[in-house]
């Protein structure tokens, strides 16, 4: 009788730990899940953040300065100023991989909205220089 009220504890403890050690992996791989979609979506980010960076950089070379200097005030029209937020906008989404691209869209960004913010940083930083 010893024997197998020994044997039933066993059991039942076995199957306590085992039911403690599944709760805390579920809990483990949420958390490691969420820090890993954290981190994807952070890398999504930097890398659409570097390209329209590199694009205002290029459209302000090739095109604003010229844009400028043909104006008679020396400021861009609200035309101009749209049709280089389209052109920023197309170039971005092109250059920008599926997979960050997917990213941010899982993530809910508005990816024309993150765009047009990074070019507003990065212009206001060309300004203040």
């Amino acid at each position: 009788m010893k024997d197998v009220l020994i044997e039933v504890g066993t059991q039942i403890m076995f199957d306590v730990l085992m039911l403690v050690a599944s709760i805390v992996f579920a809990y483990l791989a949420k958390y490691l899940a969420k820090s890993e979609k954290l981190k994807h979506i952070a890398l999504a980010t930097e890398e659409l953040e570097s390209i329209v960076v590199s694009i205002v950089g290029e459209l302000q070379q090739t095109t604003v300065d010229g844009l400028k200097e043909a104006s008679a005030d020396g400021k861009l029209t609200k035309q101009e100023i749209e049709a280089l937020g389209l052109t920023l906008v197309d170039r971005a989404k092109k250059q920008l991989s599926d997979p960050a691209a997917d990213t941010l869209v899982a993530a809910g960004v508005d990816i024309e909205s993150m765009i047009h913010s990074i070019a507003e940083a990065c212009i206001a930083s060309i300004k203040a220089e």
